[in-house]
């Protein structure tokens, strides 16, 4: 069982998560982890920030705030 400051209790360890009001918690050894191999695809930090701009217009649902012409760009992108 974990407890985090504000009270909030898991069974599973958290090793990353973003919030709707902007923050971000991090596990320090997965931060570090996630630094060492830039080519490996596993990376906490840009993971959770990823899903802080994907919430930037309140909704998580993969994609930030954009113009029509932005949308149109991300998707072929994405």
């Amino acid at each position: 069982m974990f407890t985090f400051p504000h009270g909030v209790v898991g069974a599973t360890p958290i090793v990353g998560l973003a919030t709707h009001v902007g923050t971000v918690v991090l596990s320090w050894d997965e931060a570090i982890n996630g630094a060492r191999d830039a080519r490996d695809g596993r990376n906490t930090v840009i993971h959770e920030l990823a899903h802080q701009i994907d919430m930037l217009d309140g909704v998580a649902d993969g994609t930030p705030p954009l113009t029509r012409a932005e949308a149109k760009r991300w998707g072929r992108a994405f």
